[in-house]
């Protein structure tokens, strides 16, 4: 017979982050997120789509999760503004993921995207979350940038119930990472409460023109 594993000790922050990392793997498997080639060197600015899907843990009740302590390393806010050029929603590349975590104790809070050029971080300002965010009381930004390698920074706030009526409440969560990027692999950026998923990808190509045939003059 196989032993189990002992259960986890220490305190709740350390138990939350020991959790969090045993379930990522699972769950990007079961979302069907997968890796992909390895992250090429840096060649300057490229046009890319940015896509997010920002969601909520809930218990087996449908509750919203219990907040524990942040496992994350607070990190320095960014300017941000809004996106230039919002996706299309048929340019969306993960709406299964979202409708996979939509069926399980999770509640997506925003699912989108945008336009930019990948710059140095120098030269790249953070996206602030478009207002569709804001219907579900999400506030925050998403900083992607590339040095010789892509990174992504999110800084998100989850506004607590009365937080609209009383700037004085405390997010209900907050979530504050940076990650490098491999490639044009999905990633997942995980807290106790809120989960980013994230896909950059070089940007479709615009459908080309057809110019029209004129028919040679008669004669």
């Amino acid at each position: 017979m196989t032993p189990m594993s002992p259960a986890p000790t220490g305190s709740p922050r350390r138990i939350a982050t020991r959790l969090l990392a045993l379930a990522a793997p699972a769950l990007l498997a079961w979302a069907g997120v997968r890796a992909q080639e390895p992250e090429p060197a840096y060649s300057g600015p490229a046009r890319s789509e940015v896509e997010v899907i920002v969601f909520r843990h809930l218990d087996t009740r449908g509750a919203t999760a219990e907040a524990l302590p942040s496992a994350t390393t607070p990190t320095a806010a960014s300017p941000a503004v809004p996106p230039a050029t919002l996706l299309d929603p048929a340019a969306l590349r993960l709406a299964g993921v979202a409708t996979r975590l939509r069926r399980g104790p999770y509640q997506v809070l925003y699912h989108g995207g945008w336009l930019q050029a990948l710059d140095r971080e120098a030269r790249t300002a953070a996206t602030a979350l478009p207002a569709a965010a804001a219907q579900a009381g999400l506030a925050g930004s998403v900083l992607v940038y590339r040095e010789r390698y892509l990174y992504a920074r999110v800084d998100l706030a989850l506004a607590a119930p009365g937080a609209a009526s009383d700037p004085a409440v405390a997010p209900a969560a907050i979530l504050r990472q940076e990650r490098r990027l491999k490639g044009t692999a999905t990633h997942y950026l995980d807290g106790p409460v809120l989960g980013v998923i994230l896909s950059v990808r070089p940007a479709a190509a615009p459908a080309a023109t057809v110019a029209p045939v004129t028919a040679p003059p008669a004669g």
